[in-house]
């Protein structure tokens, strides 16, 4: 979803994609990836538009959650079919496969899959509690490395959660959240912005892709609101980008200020992460730490 809640094409994302190949430093071919991968993406979330994936959920129920601090999403209500799984897996496994070149990792995944020793249905459930513990077990089992297995494991995932979170967007109320993880499925967020009209903090979230109000100056990660160890940097003063951090819990999320932004931009996050690539660089190497996974290592 864009961050003012109305819904992406890809065509809109294809030309943001196409925005940042005058960049030096982000490259092409994971561009090119990229591109492959919202373009399945959006093919699966296309095929599933009239399908119940989710029970529909009135108002009154969902700011009852909201007000208890419960995300609106519990996993066992979610129906995924086997078949669309196995079918949007096959294809993110060929996308990295003609990218990547990781062939002899994607294909161990691959047979893991038809052997059973992979469980998709698993996969997802583990993907939006993030237990980094089954993906470790995973990743030995398999002999492939977690984060490649995470890679893959959001990709899956995102599709149908997205779908999920545009057809829940208009029954969470910011003014009863406000807390720093997502009110749909309970990831945490891995992109900020600063709001053109108002410059107010919205955060938005790394699976289902909703957006919320969030404290400007609070730590989305831990909740310190102690301002001494609250700081952002920039790489140019002039810079829409910077990197929120808290010294505390050693975590930084990356924010867009759309103020500093011409007026005609649209603002897609997920593709603003692509393009600030650099400073995730920057912060982990001052010793930050994210949680994001977007590019395969």
């Amino acid at each position: 979803m864009g961050l003012k809640g109305k819904r992406l094409t890809f065509r809109s994302i294809e030309r943001r994609l196409e925005d940042l190949k005058d960049l030096e430093y982000v490259s092409k071919d994971h561009i090119s990836l990229y591109k492959e991968l919202i373009k399945v993406q959006f093919e699966e979330k296309n095929s599933l538009d009239k399908e119940e994936i989710f029970p529909s959920i009135n108002k009154r129920s969902a700011n009852k959650r909201i007000e208890k601090g419960l995300p609106l999403v519990t996993l066992n209500e979610v129906k995924l079919q086997k078949g669309h799984l196995k079918s949007l897996f096959d294809k993110i496994c060929q996308v990295i496969l003609n990218h990547d070149g990781k062939e002899k990792e994607i294909m161990r995944l691959v047979e893991a899959e038809k052997d059973n020793r992979l469980n998709l249905k698993d996969l997802i459930r583990y993907t939006v509690s993030f237990d980094l513990e089954y993906f470790n077990l995973l990743s030995e089992k398999v002999g492939i490395p977690k984060n490649t297995i995470l890679f893959i494991a959001v990709n899956l995932t995102r599709p149908f959660f997205e779908l999920i979170a545009s057809r829940l967007k208009g029954k969470v109320r910011d003014d009863l959240w406000l807390r720093g993880f997502c009110p749909v499925c309970g990831r945490e967020p891995f992109m900020a912005a600063l709001r053109r009209e108002e410059g107010k903090r919205i955060l938005q979230c790394a699976l289902c892709g909703m957006t919320w109000s969030f404290n400007r100056l609070k730590c989305p990660f831990c909740n310190n609101e102690e301002q001494r160890s609250l700081r952002f940097f920039f790489v140019e003063d002039e810079s829409p980008y910077r990197i929120d951090v808290c010294d505390r819990c050693k975590r930084y999320i990356k924010t867009v200020d759309e103020r500093k932004l011409s007026e005609d931009k649209d603002v897609i996050l997920s593709i603003e992460d692509i393009a600030t690539i650099y400073l995730d660089i920057l912060a982990e190497k001052e010793g930050y730490t994210s949680g994001s996974t977007r590019i395969l290592n």
